[in-house]
Order: C-alpha cells, then structure tokens, then sequence
C-alpha cells in the first residue's frame, strides 16, 4: 500500500505548494494587466500582429452576436493550457517531495546490543562540582559520547529526566541524532522546575524496557542511568512508583548490563538559573538559584545513598564520576561483548518511489520549454512592433 513518507518536513512540503499557488495567483492576475497595457499601446489592430494565431481566432470565436468582445476571455484564454501546466508543475514537485513509498519486508544484518540512557537534566545537574569547576552536565555530555563511540553499532534510545519523565528518542540505529541530542544537552528552565526524583522514570521505564522485550527478546540491553541521584520532588516521585507498582529491583530481569554514573559531590555546588535562551556556557552568567527557605544561594549535593540503592537493585556497578576518571570503567569493564552474537531481523524498509512522478516532470518541464520557444517570437513580434510605432 503506498503511503507518504516525506523526504523533508512536512513543512516544507507545504511551504512548497502555498508559495507555488501563490507565484501561480500572481502570475495570473499579471497577465490580465499586461494584455490591457498591451491593448492600450497598440490598439485592436496591432494587437492582432504579434498575438499567436490561436489568440486571434480565440478574439474572434469571443465576439457576442452584436459584436462586442469578451477581453478578460481574449487575453487569457490562449495562457489557460500554461496555467494547468504549471499547476500539474508545482502539484507533481509537491508530491514528490511528500515522498510516495511502498514498504518492502526483507531481513537485513543489525546490531543486536541496544543501548538505553536515562538522562537527568534537572536544575542540580548544572552544579559546578565536576572536574576542574565543570558542570554536571558537561561532564554527561563527554561520558555519553564515550558510550556512543564504544559502541558503534548499537541502537540507542533515550529517556531524560525533569519534573517528569519521558522519552525523547526511541531505539535507533541513527547515531547522528543521538549525538545533536547530547549536544544540545541542557538543564530544565528554572522557572518550570516543579522538582523531581529518579522515581518518576519508573514507569515509562518499565512499560520502555517491557515492550522492548517483547519486541526483541534476543537482544543485549545495556543501561545507563546519568545522574546525582538528588531527590526535590518531597516523595512524589516515589508514591507514583509504588501507586502504578514499579520498582527497580523488577527492571533488573530486562538488562543484560549497564551502570549508574553518579555526579556531584557530597559537599555540593551552587546552580545558576536556566533561561530558554540560555546555553551551558552562558548561563554561568546568571543569577544563582536562591534557597527560598534561607533567602542564600542553593545548593545541591549528590546523594550517592541513592544512586547506590538503584544500583544494587538493578544489579550493576556504582561509578562516581566527580573526579573524571577512567571512563573504561562503565565501557569496556562492563562484561557486554560475550553474549552478543550474529542476527538478521525482519524489517519493513520503506521505498520511496519517485521515477513515475520524474518522468511525468521532465514531460511537464520540455512542453514549458516548447512553450517559451513559442512564446519568446510572439515577444519579439510585439517589441519590433513598438519600435516601428
């Protein structure tokens, strides 16, 4: 069954038919203007010298049986086949930029390792208690990219964490979109934080890691959780959890291998406010994010007690990031390759079919051509007419 699968965004797709319509308009009420200037300055008379000759007995089939003519019918009336041209022109670009496609089922060789983050990017993360006054989130963005590039073959998906949960990208092999994601990696806006805690990824993470199960049972499933483990929710988070009956010690039945990487320190750092135009390097000039309770600026401490109940509950290591460090630590430390092997899965690949509407084009594109050939004499005859005027 065909369907549109567009080779741009959809946007575009419709950019493109409302400014063809409208050049299309245009041209249209221009061509009246341009016949009345031309009646003007060379009366009937002339008109009939340089008009092609379909134009001519078009004048004259126009003529009212007291003899009038219709000049709105003259004067377009010979354009009418040009102007359903150039509509089938702009119809026919549309439509192939829409992308018509015909799925294909087939097998095709993939990485069976997909890689999950659960990413938190609340206010804390942009504490500056990393490596050398970084911030936290800096130094996710470096340990993502270090995951990224061990595994090269993998699918990745990502949920991030705020004042609530959700999925930004679903498993895919597509690493660049991946990577411009880490890249544009920031804190929430300070005036929409509402506070948050790991617990409110529990169950969009449970239904994420169930579903991918079902999917792909066979697959290895390494899981990564990036955060400081600082709970600002009062408990919501966790009475969510326990209302829709998830926890992480039943994730641990879904993973194959994986790592809590912790940030912060116990100490703590201070936070600068996170505007919507803001990036990591210029929110550092910011006003700091004051503690209402203490009217000082807040800070944020790193709750490893946490960060390690998760991980114990998940059965995977610990790794405390506040210093660096060695980042084989939750890569190639990390027993993985051993239990990947060699798969081919069914897909459906769509096929996006664009010859048919190519060739309709290049008629479309030759009978324009021949068109302004044609067109290009009658101008000649009508300026070498104004000049012997």
């Amino acid at each position: 069954m065909i369907h549109l699968n567009p080779i741009f965004s959809w946007w575009i797709v419709i950019l493109w038919l409302l400014g063809g319509s409208l050049l299309l308009l245009w041209w249209w009420l221009r061509l009246g203007g341009i016949a009345r200037i031309g009646r003007r300055s060379t009366g009937r008379k002339g008109m009939r010298s340089f008009l092609p000759r379909r134009s001519q007995s078009v004048r004259q089939s126009s003529a009212d049986s007291s003899g009038r003519v219709n000049h709105a019918s003259v004067r377009r009336a010979p354009y009418r086949r040009t102007a359903i041209r150039r509509i089938l022109m702009v119809l026919v670009v549309g439509l192939m930029l829409a992308g018509p496609s015909v799925p294909v089922e087939g097998k095709t060789a993939i990485s069976t390792v997909d890689v999950f983050f659960v990413v938190d990017r609340t206010g804390s993360m942009s504490a500056t208690d990393g490596p050398d006054g970084d911030m936290r989130l800096q130094q996710v963005r470096q340990d993502m990219h270090a995951i990224l590039d061990y595994y090269p073959d993998a699918r990745f998906s990502v949920i991030s964490l705020d004042s609530q949960g959700r999925r930004d990208i679903p498993l895919t092999q597509d690493r660049y979109s991946v990577e411009t994601w880490v890249d544009a990696l920031v804190p929430e806006v300070t005036e929409r934080s509402q506070g948050s805690s790991l617990d409110r990824v529990l169950p969009v993470l449970t239904e994420w890691l169930e579903q991918a199960q079902v999917d792909d049972p066979q697959d290895v499933r390494v899981f990564y959780i990036l955060s400081d483990g600082e709970p600002t929710d009062d408990g919501t988070g966790s009475q969510q959890a326990s209302e829709s009956g998830t926890s992480w010690s039943g994730l641990e039945q879904y993973i194959t291998a994986g790592a809590v990487l912790g940030y912060g320190t116990i100490e703590g750092a201070t936070m600068h406010e996170f505007r919507s135009t803001d990036t990591l390097d210029s929110m550092s000039k910011n006003p700091l994010i004051m503690d209402p309770e203490t009217g000082k600026p807040a800070v944020s401490r790193a709750n490893f007690t946490i960060l390690s109940s998760i991980a114990e509950d998940l059965d995977v290591p610990l790794v405390e990031r506040s210093a660096g460090g060695d980042e084989a630590q939750f890569t190639s430390g990390l027993d993985v390759h051993g239990e990947i092997s060699d798969a081919k899965k069914n897909v459906r690949i769509d096929h996006i079919v664009v010859w048919p509407l190519a060739y309709v084009m290049i008629g479309l594109g030759l009978w324009e051509l021949a068109w302004s050939v044609k067109q290009s004499g009658v101008l000649r005859r009508f300026a070498q007419y104004g000049r012997r005027k």
